[in-house]
């Protein structure tokens, strides 16, 4: 029988998330991307229990959809209700697009009390700690979906509330309108970050030190991009593109700049004493805006590397301009 160590010193950080009395771990957990079909068989519940004796105490489903999300909270709801739920921050979500269901894919009250009544059954939870909603959605007034959002956070069925994909004047509304209707407003903003593409730096990051809002990074290792695999001699330039293109068809030539970039990153890296994965995390945190980064990662051992880069948080001035020559807040591979 897999156990947790009741004693834990992974050397995790915790960020206290914006102005709230929450506090996150340095690095969370993206349940989705870990998921396969014999999940449980391959020791889901070992796996839990490792990254949490490493301080990873955020388990994130928000990014979850249909059928998968279903069987992941009720494997996960078994697994959670072995372990210390006082430790633990659960976060899920609903939203926009995030799947075809009648009342799935919308943020009117019905979705999402639909949604988050559905995984707080699955993960067999009273409540979950984070709820939040997943693109601004043009078919319900805002007013709607915020008095919804007030309305979970009276009922006690999420404690805290989160925007992901939320930016620019959607960010600003959103968070207005929920402080207006309630007492409580956004704690947690979830977007997109990496050292390909900063965009969060001029369309987010004002907004989120402004408003107290801490934030949640997605996608910190560009899906994969900023891992030593892809600097591999036997994968080619061409490859890249169907990595991290986003729909968008990369020339031959974006292809080959991005490959430049990607060494040149490896690069500094090493002289930092750091893998090329660790230091795209290192950077992504040592950001005054970023709460917590978000990866997952089905490994043991690789999550633990990620933990090790927690170790050297701190850039020089003039590494940090390498890193802007690299690839500036304007570049965007993506």
């Amino acid at each position: 029988m897999s156990a947790f160590t009741q004693a834990r010193d992974g050397g995790m950080r915790y960020h206290r998330c914006g102005q709230s009395g929450l506090k996150l771990p340095a690095i969370s957990l993206g349940v989705r991307e870990i998921v396969t079909s014999n999940w449980r068989e391959l020791g889901a519940q070992k796996y839990f229990y490792s990254v949490f004796d490493l301080g990873i105490t955020y388990f994130d489903l928000a990014y979850t959809y249909g059928q998968q999300l279903i069987d992941v909270e009720i494997i996960l709801g078994e697994i959670l209700h072995t372990m210390p739920r006082d430790e633990l921050i659960i976060a899920t979500g609903a939203g926009y697009q995030m799947n075809s269901e009648p009342y799935g894919e919308r943020l009117s009250k019905k979705s999402l009390m639909v949604c988050l009544d559905r995984s707080l059954k699955h993960l067999r939870l009273d409540y979950v700690d984070i709820f939040y909603i997943h693109r601004p959605d043009p078919e319900t007034p805002l007013e709607e979906t915020m008095g919804t959002l007030d309305l979970i956070l009276r009922q006690g069925k999420a404690l805290y509330i989160g925007l992901s994909s939320f930016a620019g004047t959607s960010f600003l509304n959103a968070f207005t309108t929920l402080a207006e209707i309630g007492q409580e407003t956004v704690t947690l903003s979830q977007t997109h970050y990496d050292l390909l593409n900063r965009s969060a730096e001029t369309n987010l990051f004002a907004h989120t030190l402004r408003t107290g809002t801490g934030v949640l990074t997605t996608c910190p290792l560009a899906q994969w991009l900023l891992a030593e695999p892809c600097l591999n001699s036997h994968r080619s330039s061409a490859s890249l593109s169907t990595l991290y293109q986003h729909g968008q068809q990369q020339t031959q030539k974006s292809r080959i700049e991005l490959l430049d970039k990607l060494k040149r990153l490896d690069r500094l890296a090493r002289d930092r004493g750091q893998t090329l994965a660790q230091m795209a995390l290192a950077w992504n945190l040592q950001h005054e805006a970023v709460t917590s980064v978000l990866i997952g990662i089905s490994k043991v051992e690789q999550m633990l590397k990620a933990v090790i880069s927690l170790q050297n948080l701190s850039f020089s001035e003039q590494e940090l301009q390498m890193i802007d020559e690299i690839t500036s807040p304007s570049f965007s591979f993506c």
